[in-house]
């Protein structure tokens, strides 16, 4: 019978890509998840269906960041503290710096009732340049990671920016950001039965029979989407047939409409927001691509079976491709043109490649990364900051 320990998760807001995280989480241990009220639209929205485990939506309140930064997101929960104390978790799991209101708030609340404190993170890529809203935050990033009895990092660049912040090797456990692989292989094998269908949405969107470049994604300027249009654009006046599918919304996608105007219906289709049936979007496509910042699109991918380019990523890319087996991590617009175009030319290379994004992306699924997650809850109890407890408490 599996021990059941009573664990609280702040989160800003609960997506419909965590909830299979959650869900498997709730089935190791006694899981709430606490989360604020989101977006109505957009890409920073709570799931439609949040079911699997227990959570509760808090009033929040957007902080003005954005001011200082375009894609600065950041909501203060006022009544977290409250909730934590009526719920009496054994431990606390928070965001750390993209939900630094609330995570300074659970971090207090840890040490007025001496349990750990976990702060779960992307990191940062070491060497690169910090841009200024980022400086003015560096201190309570640092506050947070140091001080917590353990951090749980997205990859291997999270792992490396958290010991430059100061963070005891020990104290990093790497929970390999990751989707559920398992049921996206089970759609994958569902879908493919359905040729007919596949050929009618590829018939209906005007694609079929092109070499499918697939974004799926928030439409946002910095995701620097206007550099695969103008790659598409350019193999197209090669006389390639190539098209660009874009699945999405977000406030750039205006602009973007605009600056592919003369390309939409020839090389460039907008398919709105998707989120149930998204995988029939892979299975029509040949290659995906993430020009800009981004993560979980990459392990969506890879589960579809398709190759990645991959320019910008979150870190988590570094872990998850293997340049030329899987796809590549590319550092300029002209690397990444460059590289569609080879995978757009030679079948061969397409298919090799596809299946090294099918057997990488098996490692890396939410077992593993609720065992970390287990693993990080663990060290916390028996070496954190408050001393002499019996083992973790369990009910049967």
């Amino acid at each position: 019978m599996n021990r059941q320990r009573k664990v609280a998760l702040v989160q800003s807001i609960c997506p419909h890509y965590r909830v299979p995280l959650f869900t498997k989480l709730a089935s190791r241990v006694e899981l709430t998840v606490f989360h604020g009220r989101a977006d109505s639209e957009g890409a920073w929205r709570n799931a439609d269906r949040i079911e699997g485990f227990v959570h509760q939506e808090l009033s929040s309140i957007r902080l003005g960041m954005r001011r200082l930064h375009p894609y600065l997101r950041v909501l203060w929960i006022p009544g977290l503290s409250r909730a934590l104390r009526q719920l009496q978790p054994a431990i606390v799991i928070s965001e750390a710096l993209t939900s630094f209101p609330n995570a300074l708030a659970a971090y207090r609340y840890c040490r007025t009732a001496g349990i750990p404190f976990i702060t779960w993170d992307a990191g940062r890529r070491t060497g690169k340049p910090m841009p200024f809203v980022r400086k003015l935050l560096e201190p309570i990033n640092r506050f947070l990671l140091t001080r917590a009895d353990a951090c749980i990092a997205y990859g291997s660049v999270a792992r490396a920016s958290f010991l430059e912040t100061g963070v005891k090797a020990e104290r990093i456990f790497v929970a390999q950001n990751t989707i559920d692989v398992a049921a996206i292989r089970q759609d994958r094998t569902r879908l493919l039965s359905d040729r007919l269908g596949l050929s009618a949405l590829a018939q209906r969107l005007g694609v079929e029979g092109d070499i499918v470049f697939l974004y799926v994604g928030a439409i946002e300027a910095r995701k620097n989407l206007e550099d695969v249009v103008t790659a598409v654009r350019s193999m197209r006046a090669e006389g390639h047939a190539v098209t660009l599918l874009v699945v999405g919304d977000g406030p750039h996608l205006p602009a973007l409409r605009e600056f592919a105007r003369a390309d939409v219906g020839r090389g460039v289709v907008f398919v709105g927001r998707v989120t149930d049936g998204v995988g029939a979007y892979h299975l029509i496509s040949h290659v995906a691509v993430l020009p800009g910042p981004g993560g979980l699109s990459i392990n969506l991918a890879m589960a579809y079976g398709l190759p990645v380019v991959v320019r910008g990523g979150d870190g988590t890319e570094k872990d998850l491709i293997e340049d030329g087996v899987s796809g590549w991590c590319v550092s300029t617009a002209m690397e990444m043109a460059s590289r569609l175009r080879e995978l757009a030319l030679d079948l061969t290379m397409r298919e090799t490649m596809a299946a090294g994004a099918l057997a990488s992306i098996g490692r890396y699924d939410l077992a593993n990364m609720c065992d970390r997650f287990e693993a990080a809850m663990d060290y916390a109890w028996t070496h954190g900051s408050v001393r002499d407890r019996s083992p973790f408490p369990a009910v049967e």
